[in-house]
């Protein structure tokens, strides 16, 4: 695994195909005993080939498992082209977490509860259907490919 403060990178092609598809990069914590009080960064993922991105950050309240909502997150929204290859990123360290596309900031979060220095591993997947998508239909494309160049996380300098 790999903490924070840090920069984490995947350079990825976007799957189109219509309805159903829900391509994702996300970061989960080593310790995930307690989704999400040991917080979720989602770096990217698109529902139904939109061209819409979200990033998002889940966590519980006071980062303490049953202590207030079980459950809040912040997401923030932007276009993306389907054509070609984009850099999806995340920051985060002390006090706040940043989601970047091709090197432009679109949104970022502080939360009480933001935990830059948990020990995370990093998921690309692309589901088909699910709770959040539209289930496949006649229209979706297949076959459908999610391309990963590379990931990468980079720490700051110390100063």
């Amino acid at each position: 695994g790999f903490r924070g403060p840090a920069r984490v990178c995947v350079r990825a092609q976007l799957p189109g195909g219509g309805n159903g598809v829900w391509p994702a990069h996300w970061l989960m914590p080593l310790d995930d005993s307690c989704w999400p009080c040991h917080g979720e960064l989602d770096i990217m993922e698109m529902i139904d080939a939109d061209g819409v991105l979200h990033g998002t950050y889940h966590w519980c309240a006071n980062a303490t498992c049953g202590d207030g909502p079980a459950h809040l997150s912040d997401t923030f929204q932007t276009p993306v082209a389907l054509d070609g290859w984009h850099e999806f990123a995340v920051e985060f360290g002390p006090g706040a977490a940043r989601f970047a596309v091709d090197g432009a900031f679109y949104g970022s979060v502080a939360p009480d509860a933001l935990l830059w220095n948990t020990s995370y591993y990093a998921i690309l997947n692309t589901a088909i259907g699910g709770p959040w998508p539209r289930p496949p239909d006649a229209a979706t494309t297949f076959p459908n490919y999610h391309r990963v160049d590379a990931i990468r996380v980079a720490y700051p300098k110390a100063v």
